[in-house]
């Protein structure tokens, strides 16, 4: 009978480690019960979501579409206005991606590195890259 109760027997620690674990295993069981008193279950609203669906088509119609409208021109990517880049057909996503580059003191030396902006297509690096005028700052 004694051997059986060293079995049985938990010191101090073990006790405690016993409860911690009991306590731990029972929160986890009633986790799904308690999580809609914490996080109210909100509806999900699927025309958001076909309107964000509808606008990514938009715009991925609109990168494919060949270029018609104007003609380029000469510009200087250093300076160019956002309505300049726009005028010369540049997608949103291109013209934000020149104009943040400048504005993190990054300059445009050759036509090579108007290339390397990495949201430019390749289709509109060579339309406009005959028409690429860098004026150097003396």
């Amino acid at each position: 009978m004694e051997n059986l109760k060293d079995y049985f027997h938990f010191n101090r620690h073990e006790r405690n480690g016993a409860i911690i674990l009991l306590v731990l295993c029972l929160a986890i069981g009633f986790a799904p019960q308690l999580y809609p008193l914490f996080i109210p279950d909100e509806p999900l609203d699927y025309r958001t979501i076909r309107q964000a669906e509808a606008e990514l088509k938009q715009e991925d119609n609109d990168a494919k579409a060949p270029v018609t409208n104007t003609a380029p021109f000469p510009f200087d990517p250093n300076t160019a206005s956002r309505e300049t880049l726009r005028k010369l057909q540049l997608n949103d996503r291109t013209i934000t991606s020149i104009i943040n580059y400048r504005n993190k003191g990054g300059k445009f030396r050759s036509r090579e590195d108007f290339s390397k902006i990495y949201t430019l297509r390749e289709a509109d690096y060579k339309r406009l890259a005959p028409f690429i005028n860098i004026q150097m700052a003396g």
